[in-house]
């Protein structure tokens, strides 16, 4: 007879972890800033259990992750973006290095469309006024 045990929880069905693990960095931050798991469990209005079990997960929610934050005065985000060298707008920025500049006739155009655009959007505004207006007894 064989037996085969089922986990309840999906994460053990995970393959790797949704996030990369800043427990570490959470953790010397709170070295830094002096501050005790049951510290910060009494901060996060919580038990310092579930802050033990939170320091173990490799995933937190993301409420844990902005209030932790504000405890440790620090952005935690951060930690998830990649430098700016490596992020897209600077590629794009650099390939856009070596393109000819806008001709005036088109800036002009652009210009002028603007202009129409901002007188448009300030009619609508006034008959959305005049509509509300006669809409009241």
């Amino acid at each position: 007879m064989i037996i085969i045990a089922l986990s309840r929880s999906t994460r053990s069905m995970r393959k790797r972890p949704l996030m990369p693990n800043f427990v570490p960095y959470v953790k010397d931050l709170m070295y830094r800033n002096k501050i005790s798991i049951p510290r910060l469990a009494g901060r996060l209005s919580t038990t310092p259990d579930t802050v033990y079990r939170m320091m173990r997960r490799d995933d937190w929610k993301m409420s844990e992750i902005i209030l932790t934050g504000e405890i440790l005065k620090t952005n935690l985000f951060e930690f998830f973006v990649k430098p700016a060298s490596e992020s897209p707008a600077t590629e794009v920025s650099a390939s856009l290095e070596g393109t000819a500049p806008v001709p005036a006739d088109e800036i002009q155009t652009l210009r002028h469309r603007n202009e129409l655009l901002e007188q448009e959007n300030r009619l609508l505004r006034e008959m959305m006024e005049i509509m509300k207006q006669k809409g009241q007894p």
